[in-house]
């Protein structure tokens, strides 16, 4: 009995090459190629510092700039990031909508200092134009690669954001606090730190502990002019001279300025108890900031904001 012959085995890729070049899938299947770059042993969780930075008025913010919304928050990321000063690269960042998850890519302290500068100074930036954050820090187990997020850390960041936090100010987790302050080497008072071989911008008290006991990062803008209207101190004391004081002083209430009105914006964008009470927190901390200035006399009006 004669039996048909059987069809020929033909692989995928020998199939898609007889296919019109219309119909070939071009790079779809060439985006899951890295899924055999894999290799095993790196499937696994590592230790790592992390900041979730949540957008308080986010809708309004896009709607305040409109088209100009991708540049605007982009330029703050950008900004912010340049304040991460130290010799060890150490952050990478994904803003989804109103959240920005900033990662560093182990376990070294150098990488909490990082996340603390530039989670401050990205603060600092939505200030300015009126809007604030709230958010965490923490340390934990973490894993992404190729997009895939495994994260128990990431996790306990967002519990800490959305459950606890409650208003507007950035919380920072024990376990974060206590791994980020481990392994200091040598210090250096007027510059920062030094961890290991790497050199880290790093100011112990701009941490501090809130009415709950929680530690937070505390509001202290980190522009040097504002710093001399309140401490009367400069980085480059030595060399001050006349213009370069009343430089300071214009520049360091503009800044102060900036502030207030942002604050001010905030105020009046909150409509109900819960986006008010955000704001009123913050208002507090401003105001217990604007209560000692060693040049006083120096500042060009009143900054604190009544509270109504």
């Amino acid at each position: 009995m004669e039996t048909k012959d059987q069809p020929k085995q033909t692989n995928l890729d020998d199939f898609l090459e007889t296919l019109p070049k219309h119909l070939k899938p071009g790079d779809f299947l060439e985006t899951m190629k890295w899924a055999r770059d894999f290799d095993p042993t790196d499937l696994k969780y590592g230790n790592i510092f992390m900041g979730w930075v949540d957008i308080l008025g986010y809708q309004n913010l896009i709607e305040e700039f409109g088209d100009d919304a991708p540049r605007a928050i982009f330029e703050d990321i950008l900004h912010a990031f340049s304040w991460a000063k130290s010799s060890k690269s150490s952050l990478k960042f994904t803003l989804f909508s109103d959240t920005l998850i900033i990662e560093a890519d182990d376990d070294h302290p150098v990488g909490f200092w990082n996340i603390i500068n530039v989670v401050g100074r990205f603060r600092n930036q939505l200030l300015e134009k009126g809007y604030l954050v709230r958010g965490s820090i923490v340390y934990g187990k973490h894993f992404n690669k190729k997009g895939i997020w495994v994260s128990p850390c990431l996790i306990k960041a967002y519990k800490l954001e959305s459950e606890i936090a409650n208003v507007a100010r950035i919380l920072i987790d024990e376990e974060a606090f206590n791994n980020g302050i481990k392994s200091i080497i040598e210090r250096d008072a007027d510059h920062g730190i030094i961890y290991d071989r790497y050199f880290v911008k790093v100011d112990p008290t701009i941490i501090a502990t809130d009415f709950d006991g929680s530690r937070v990062l505390r509001f202290d803008p980190d522009h040097i002019e504002v710093k001399y209207l309140k401490y009367a101190k400069h980085p480059d004391q030595k060399n001050l001279n006349e213009d370069r004081i009343m430089h300071c002083i214009n520049a360091g209430n503009q800044v102060l300025k900036r502030f207030h009105c942002g604050l001010k914006s905030a105020l009046e964008r909150a409509e109900d108890i819960k986006s008010r009470s955000k704001v009123m927190y913050f208002i507090n901390k401003w105001n217990e900031y604007c209560e000692e200035f060693e040049l006083k006399n120096e500042l060009k009006e009143e900054y604190r904001i009544d509270i109504v």
